[in-house]
């Protein structure tokens, strides 16, 4: 099941932050946590954190994004640029 609420212990935060650069041992945190059964509000309440779902989890790492993925993710954010430039230039540009 992947929908539900996980509380994410003091020691699972710990050692997030120390896998966080690392996205097989990421990976493999996150699967652990979405392996423990969700648990009610009230109890998910006195958690540090709270991993809310649905959870939708690849088992590969995201370097494994296809090269076409990547190509298509650069030409939208150079899109975008462009609208913004274009559009909302005022919000890019510093006031004088």
């Amino acid at each position: 099941m992947y929908f539900g609420l996980r509380p994410i212990g003091a020691d699972q935060m710990k050692e997030l932050a120390s896998v966080i650069d690392d996205p097989i041992s990421m990976s493999d945190l996150a699967s652990r946590i979405l392996k423990q059964s969700p648990v009610a509000s009230n109890e998910a309440a006195n958690v540090p954190a709270i991993l809310h779902g649905p959870i939708l989890q690849s088992p590969r790492p995201i370097e494994a994004i296809s090269s076409a993925h990547s190509e298509l993710d650069e030409k939208l954010r150079r899109q975008l640029r462009h609208i913004i430039n274009r559009d909302f230039r005022h919000t890019v540009t510093p006031y004088i």
